[in-house]
């Protein structure tokens, strides 16, 4: 006989089962559609656009199948669902080889949850400046509320990606709030940016450049170029900070991508980064004190 506890734990289940099936059957769909349009075209920027929404697709296809796995089996042994995040170090969550998984799902809900508040209170502030006389103050706030509602903007598309992963209607990120202060960092850092591969760009012509920032602050940016690619040094103090971010923006400052990650966690040579919502950054990073 089956004990109510028991009862509701593969109700439960049942319920993520059944999400992941249509989770998992809205992605073929779509990555079906992407091979298909992709074997109509004949221009090369667009196939290669094309091809990396395939590519997306499958990962993705990936993980959910192997999460559906998961489900099954726990459903099989009547086992509780349990997500927690694993002994990972924040680097292996912003490397661009490292696979998705519950935990990094969870992580980057966090921080990019973290990173909304942080947007939109600047934004708060920035609006009531308007309202201050001085012609300067004025110029400043309208540029802020500019920068940050285009990072807004990008961090939604981030949110959602791994939103639509969950496997779960109350599954957050929320399970990384309880970790212990995050690491001040002072020492310099160096950062050599050469190319950002698989990135959402559009297919006219355009500039792009890699502004990086630590702890939201803007601290140099690379030359604008017409293809990501630019193979330029940089070597930066930092005081008492936590967190690197690169953006990839055009000349008309609206963001392309992202990546961001915690300085104490940064492993010292040739480097992959994630940027999201989409394409990997080649560079090669070290941070001393």
């Amino acid at each position: 006989m089956i004990d109510k506890s028991e009862a509701k734990g593969n109700e439960e289940i049942d319920v993520v089962i059944a999400s992941l099936s249509r989770k998992i059957n809205v992605e073929y769909k779509i990555k079906e559609g992407a091979e298909a349009i992709m074997r109509k075209l004949n221009n090369p920027a667009h196939v290669e656009q094309a091809s990396i929404s395939v590519k997306e697709s499958s990962k993705r296809l990936e993980f959910l199948n192997s999460e559906l796995s998961r489900m099954e089996a726990l459903r099989a042994s009547s086992s509780s669902i349990i997500i927690e995040p694993q002994s990972k170090n924040d680097w292996d969550y912003c490397s661009a080889n490292s696979p998705l998984s519950l935990d990094k799902i969870a992580y980057k809900l966090f921080e990019v949850q973290k990173k909304l508040n942080v947007e939109h209170s600047i934004v708060e502030g920035a609006e009531k400046m308007l309202l201050a006389i001085d012609k300067k103050l004025k110029a400043d706030a309208q540029a802020n509320i500019l920068n940050s509602k285009a990072k807004i903007s990008l961090l939604k598309s981030i949110f959602i990606k791994y939103s639509t992963l969950t496997v779960d209607e109350n599954f957050s990120g929320n399970v990384f709030g309880t970790r212990d202060k995050e690491e001040l960092f002072t020492g310099k850092i160096k950062i050599k940016i050469k190319e950002v591969e698989c990135l959402s760009l559009p297919v006219t012509k355009g500039e792009f450049c890699c502004q990086i920032r630590i702890d939201n602050s803007l601290k140099v940016s690379t030359k604008f170029k017409s293809k990501p690619m630019w193979n330029e040094d940089f070597e930066i103090d930092v005081d008492k900070a936590t967190e690197l971010e690169i953006i990839i923006c055009d000349k008309l400052f609206a963001f392309k991508g992202i990546v961001f990650l915690k300085i104490g966690s940064i492993v010292n040579g040739e480097a992959q980064l994630e940027v999201e919502p989409r394409g990997i950054l080649k560079c090669s990073i070290t941070a001393s004190f």
